[in-house]
């Protein structure tokens, strides 16, 4: 069976994981990341035979990026899902950090997310056999959302 690591970006640390804001809501960066990560955890494990495993087991949970890529350590796959804000409230887009996975695959993937979210599509980098820290060599990538609101 596969094992799919979900890092759910930031988190349990509500004065460096200050959020964003948008659309007369704000949210927490950290509480955003894990909650898209416990939807994602459950789409894969009702639709394939695959182990998800999360790096945040609560909302409040805050490990180092240390811990994360030790408990990376063993996946088949680790997404990191991020969200990033910018003191220049011009910045807007998707971005995605890749280690292993091929490069057509990044810029389908970027595409795909920029148009799904009408926003720019920033960049991709390749950060060859690296993943969260650089420790755990899992095929994988973050993908960071851009700022909904800056400022």
């Amino acid at each position: 069976m596969k094992i799919v690591e979900l890092d759910a970006g930031h988190g349990g640390d509500p004065i460096s994981d200050r959020g964003f804001s948008g659309s007369g809501y704000e949210q927490n960066e950290g509480v955003n990341n894990f909650l898209t990560c416990k939807l994602i955890k459950a789409y894969l494990e009702a639709r394939y035979i695959v182990e998800v495993r999360m790096t945040r087991d609560n909302v409040t949970d805050y490990p180092t990026i240390a811990q994360r890529g030790v408990m990376a350590q063993g996946a088949d796959f680790l997404y990191s899902r991020h969200s990033n804000a910018s003191s220049d409230k011009t910045v807007r887009g998707t971005e995605i950090w890749y280690s292993k996975i091929n490069k057509e695959f990044a810029d389908n993937a970027s595409k795909t997310i920029a148009d799904f979210f009408g926003h720019p599509w920033r960049n991709k980098y390749a950060k060859p056999g690296a993943d969260i820290d650089g420790t755990a060599k899992v095929e994988g990538f973050m993908i960071i959302n851009h700022a909904i609101k800056n400022g």
